[in-house]
């Protein structure tokens, strides 16, 4: 049973050219403890999928089209998921640095979210704030909670910004682009302790990033995004092993490789995304797609099969794929 389910959200932008749908009929389901990860190129609509969902848009943003369901409960998304932020739903944005209030300490800071979502006192809130900090790995937590927030690094930054997530005990606890301006040693220490605070808390776990090294090291689902639409879904192993999408081919084929295993220049994907306010009925995809006939330019059906998700008429792998109702 799922714990936190979007269904069919859209989401649309003003702008001075008129209106730009930037998610379109994008669903996602989780159940507790499980990890989910979105992925695509920039502009594909996975922050604003769940921004949408838990009504954090810019203020040209809305959402035209969706239901969400938490726990059971069926919620207009927006203003009515709002509610659940900080308490059920923990979020962690793409810029930590700034997510924290710069002229606090980081103990006022925390100790906030503690004294509201958990009702602690100035003292209890004092103590909670040193565990969290202790909790995602922050050397010397006394000393911290009395620093600014401009006193950290950018990975301890980030750490502090899982603390104030996880303030009131989430849920679900969804990270944007965590990894996002770290180097390669510390992005994997925040995936590591990502990984681990999820299997400790039992947290339903969602991951927006565009690094497929992210979502290898997490594991669980994965959700390929394009042009606002989800274009493949499935276990990651499985979809890293055989996609069946040829976005998804082509994301993974891009990958940077080791240069004692490069054979010849990188690979890259042909073309540019498309501008999502002239997206016909057709696949996004088609124009930089190699296999791509008529029909992709006519419509782009969602199959399923063997547990998977597919946005293509012609999936590159061998399944009984059919029509998604």
């Amino acid at each position: 049973m799922s714990l936190f389910e979007i269904r069919n959200l859209s989401v649309s932008f003003s702008t001075p050219e008129g209106s730009v749908e930037a998610v379109r009929g994008v669903s996602l389901g989780l159940a507790a403890g499980e990890s989910l990860a979105i992925v695509g190129e920039s502009g594909s609509g996975k922050s604003q999928t769940l921004l949408g969902a838990l009504g954090l848009l810019a203020s040209n943003g809305r959402v035209t089209a969706g239901r969400c369901v938490f726990a059971g409960r069926e919620l207009d998304c927006g203003p009515s998921l709002e509610g659940l932020l900080g308490s059920q739903i923990g979020y962690i944005p793409q810029d930590a640095m700034g997510c924290l209030t710069p002229h606090l300490r980081l103990g006022a800071q925390l100790g906030e979210l503690l004294m509201r979502h958990r009702g602690l006192g100035a003292d209890s809130a004092r103590r909670a704030a040193r565990e969290l900090l202790a909790l995602v790995r922050l050397p010397d937590p006394d000393f911290r909670l009395d620093l600014y927030p401009h006193e950290l690094s950018g990975g301890q930054r980030q750490r502090v910004a899982i603390a104030a997530a996880l303030a009131g005990q989430p849920a679900v606890l969804i990270a944007d682009e965590p990894t996002t301006a770290l180097d390669v040693t510390v992005q994997a220490q925040v995936v590591a302790l990502l990984r681990d605070l999820q299997a400790q808390q039992d947290l339903a776990l969602v991951t927006i990033t565009h690094d497929l090294g992210v979502v290898a090291a997490l594991g669980g689902r994965v959700m390929v995004m394009y042009a606002g639409q989800v274009v493949e879904e499935g276990q990651v192993e499985e979809v890293f092993r055989q996609p069946a999408h040829p976005y998804t081919a082509a994301l993974l084929a891009a990958r940077p490789a080791a240069e004692a295993t490069r054979a010849g220049p990188m690979q890259t994907i042909p073309g540019s995304p498309p501008q999502t306010g002239s997206l016909g009925p057709g696949c996004a995809f088609a124009p930089r797609c190699s296999i791509a006939g008529t029909e992709c330019i006519r419509e782009a059906p969602l199959q399923t099969g063997m547990g998977r998700r597919v946005r293509c008429h012609q999936p590159l792998i061998a399944r009984a794929w059919q029509a998604s109702p």
